[in-house]
């Protein structure tokens, strides 16, 4: 019987494309059959099933097109608004499974962020305190100010006795930031 609920496929429209897309109870999206202007003519476009990429993180998505824009569309919240009950404010979704790549609507469930990082513990999807998943070093993490060659010639300026003050106003940074480049509390990997 369980096998029967998990072969039946559903469809319903995209909250957002209701006639452009269609999202399945086993985490397809598909567009719809649809005519197009194409330069001087119109051209027949949609009906297929959607490629899925797959993010970084793991999660599988899709790319929506509307009005010559692309959206990226993660495909669990497509399916998760679709089809899963109990959609709240700030709610996330929660892979049952802990497989991120299973978007069918029976693993799906809406959590707050609270209840999914706690089902990752316990489904051992993260080790308790691992933190190495949220942490980019150097110039890989986004909110850098410098790039490892400025941090070299800072601790350069630094050895050869310029004060921290004057460092940091050439490169733009504080005086405290220099400090830490230099004792190696900032930009350790760059330690010689």
């Amino acid at each position: 019987m369980a096998d029967a609920i998990v072969t039946s496929e559903q469809w319903r429209t995209v909250s957002g494309f209701e006639e452009l897309y269609e999202v399945s109870s086993l985490g397809r999206v598909r567009s719809l059959p649809r005519t197009v202007a194409f330069g001087k003519t119109e051209r027949q476009c949609g009906g297929i099933v959607l490629r899925q990429g797959r993010k970084p993180s793991g999660y599988m998505f899709v790319m929506l097109c509307r009005e010559g824009g692309q959206e990226c569309a993660n495909v669990h919240r497509l399916v998760a608004k679709a089809f899963v009950e109990g959609w709240f404010d700030g709610a996330q979704v929660n892979h049952k499974d802990g497989n991120k790549a299973n978007n069918a609507s029976i693993n799906l469930e809406w959590c707050t962020a609270g209840q999914n990082i706690l089902h990752s513990y316990q489904e051992g999807l993260r080790a308790r305190g691992a933190t190495d998943h949220l942490i980019r070093f150097g110039e890989q993490n986004s909110q850098a100010k410098l790039s490892a060659a400025q941090v070299a010639e800072i601790r350069e300026l630094s050895a050869q006795g310029i004060s921290g003050a004057e460092v940091a106003r050439r490169f733009g940074v504080s005086a405290s930031q220099v400090c830490r480049i230099k004792k190696g509390l900032r930009w350790p990997q760059q330690v010689a």
